[in-house]
């Protein structure tokens, strides 16, 4: 692999692995010629504890380094925000380089009274406290294309595409807006400064003519 301007190391910063692909790491890094993998999560949800199985990935290890999923199911719940915090630390202590938050969280995700968790919900501030002190980056994906917050009929560009993924549109029912979405990201990022935010996906958002 060869780049014009840059000729270090290659780390793949947003990879997905389950049980069935963990064992190709190694020959996906070679083809690729990349040093290592992050494995952001494996889309299971509730999302598992990197403390609980430390041992069956690290034989992945270095070449596939893991994120730590906050299990966000409970917010809300008497306890929630020790039991947000602990499993942070757990995660470090396992050797988790990072977290990552998936875009559930400020759409459709509730908490224990069934309220739509806000992504600056006050009651998560202990993550992104414990992860500046742990010194973890947070990749927090909160957005997508505007295509998926649109009208779904002739003007939106992805009408073909969300005709058959009909779970990727959120511009109808309780979801909020694209823009009060990133709005709270923003307050988020903005009251921590200490924290290590990666907006993934925050790119692909313009203004909806």
């Amino acid at each position: 692999m060869s780049h014009p301007r840059y000729d270090g190391p290659v780390i793949d910063a947003h990879c997905h692995y389950d049980a069935s692909t963990r064992s190709h790491v190694s020959a996906t890094n070679a083809l690729g010629g990349l040093l290592a993998a992050i494995h952001l999560w494996d889309i299971t949800w509730p999302p598992a504890r990197p403390a609980a199985d430390a041992a069956a990935w690290s034989e992945y290890e270095p070449a596939l380094l893991r994120c730590h999923v906050p299990d966000l199911s409970g917010v809300g719940n008497i306890g929630s925000e020790a039991k947000l915090e602990k499993d942070l630390r757990d995660a470090a202590a396992a050797g988790v380089v990072g977290v990552k938050v998936w875009k559930n969280l400020g759409l459709w995700l509730r908490d224990s009274r069934d309220r739509r968790l806000a992504v600056n919900d006050p009651r998560l501030e202990v993550i992104w406290t414990t992860a500046a002190e742990l010194g973890l980056p947070i990749a927090i994906h909160q957005g997508d294309p505007p295509a998926f917050f649109a009208p779904l009929d002739a003007s939106n560009p992805r009408i073909e595409e969300l005709r058959v993924h009909t779970d990727w549109w959120y511009g109808g029912g309780d979801f909020p807006s694209l823009g009060q979405i990133h709005d709270e990201l923003e307050a988020v990022i903005d009251g921590n400064p200490a924290t290590r935010f990666i907006a993934v996906h925050f790119g692909c958002f313009m203004p909806w003519p």
